[in-house]
């Protein structure tokens, strides 16, 4: 060791403290003056039992002997944190399962479709190095708001549904009836000389809560006839069923809607809608179902269905 020997003792403790830190001095070592091994006894001393520290060292397996060569150990420290450097970066590489999964997470949260993202969502988490966590949690975020969205639309449509109920049984009644005779018990029809003579008008309680009238020609009832009916919520020609509308317009404050309805239950009837807002926002619909017939002895419904914004 360039003619300087150091205590056994010394130099052991000193290695093995290199060792478990996995720093092993250059030069400085056979010098006896680098910052770990500085304050070993300098001198001729020579190990117990006549045995070289060289010999003791190899031995114990805790360094080799052309590892103590002046810059051998120096090269070996290089090599060894080149190593790990390479090993920490492999680590650091995205699995291309992340990049698959991820992206494919963020394309369903976009489309809306919040199952099929969250699995994906999941995959990357499991595939992904610590550093796109962030952008993770973005992802995940656009999926939660895609979530309350449709919630709140869910909510939505239920109460619409509730409210729309009563002219559903509205609906329902007048596919039924439309066909039969209209004889209800207590109707009223007008007397001879009366306006509206030979008509008739009854009253009919639905499910709801809802009051509807039928009016109809006593002697014709099967093909002169119309309902009516008032329903607290904006009617449209959709909530009828398959429709085609004729025209839209506004009057007074009130918005109209005429319509040809096309469905197998209200088919060849016409519709006239006229939605009013209150002041409150709220919205009150008059819904008119009829007949072509019923219509056309209907001067005032003539004129209603003729009338230009």
């Amino acid at each position: 060791m360039t003619g300087i020997s150091l205590s056994r003792a010394c130099y052991e403790q000193r290695v093995l403290h290199l060792r478990r830190t996995r720093s092993l001095p250059g030069d400085g070592l056979a010098r006896g003056d680098h910052p770990v091994t500085r304050g070993c006894s300098r001198g001729r001393a020579e190990p117990a039992a006549g045995v070289s520290v060289r010999s003791s060292w190899a031995r114990r397996g805790l360094i080799g002997p052309s590892s103590i060569r002046p810059g051998s150990i120096g090269l070996g420290s290089i090599g060894l944190g080149l190593v790990m450097l390479a090993s920490a970066c492999s680590k650091e590489t995205p699995d291309p399962t992340c990049d698959t999964e991820r992206e494919q997470a963020r394309a369903a949260a976009l489309r809306g479709e919040a199952e099929p993202a969250r699995r994906s969502l999941e995959a990357a988490r499991a595939a992904c190095p610590e550093k796109l966590a962030f952008d993770l949690d973005r992802i995940e975020a656009q999926i939660v708001r895609h979530e309350r969205r449709a919630e709140e639309l869910a909510a939505r449509e239920k109460s619409r549904e509730v409210a729309r109920a009563p002219l559903s049984a509205f609906v329902s009644w007048v596919g039924r009836s439309r066909a039969s005779d209209k004889r209800l018990p207590g109707a009223e029809c007008a007397a001879r000389g009366e306006p509206g003579f030979g008509y008739c008008r009854a009253e009919m309680e639905l499910s709801g809560g809802l009051t509807a009238t039928v009016h109809y020609l006593s002697r014709d009832a099967a093909e002169v006839f119309g309902y009516q009916a008032q329903v607290a919520l904006p009617v449209t020609c959709a909530d009828l069923g398959p429709n085609r509308v004729v025209r839209r317009w506004s009057q007074g404050g009130d918005e109209l809607s005429h319509c040809e309805l096309t469905g197998p239950a209200l088919k060849g009837l016409t519709a006239l809608l006229r939605v009013t807002q209150t002041d409150a926002g709220e919205a009150t619909s008059v819904v008119r179902v009829f007949s072509r017939a019923y219509a056309d002895r209907d001067p005032e419904l003539t004129a209603a269905l003729g009338a230009r914004p």
